[in-house]
């Protein structure tokens, strides 16, 4: 199996993954980068949103990528809320 053929199928397991970020425009540029990598990215503007989309759903994202300091939810709230 060549290294092309591993890399499609680890990304055909699972591409997506989670932006949570306050800043609009910080999201919409990280949400373009991965898109252009392949990513599924879903986006959320606090960690309350993220944690209500990962509550509400049945697959998980491969990483979440978020903002330590956010109105409504921060990231040390979030993980506390997650366990």
């Amino acid at each position: 199996m060549g290294e092309m053929s591993i890399q499609s199928e680890m990304l055909s397991i699972s591409q997506r993954v989670m932006v949570v970020e306050d800043n609009r425009d910080i999201l919409e540029l990280l949400k373009t980068l991965l898109e252009l990598e392949g990513f599924q990215v879903i986006g959320a503007a606090n960690g309350k949103e993220a944690l209500d989309w990962l509550e509400s759903s049945s697959s998980r994202p491969l990483m979440i990528i978020m903002d330590l300091v956010m109105p409504v939810m921060d990231a040390i709230a979030f993980r506390t809320e997650q366990v």
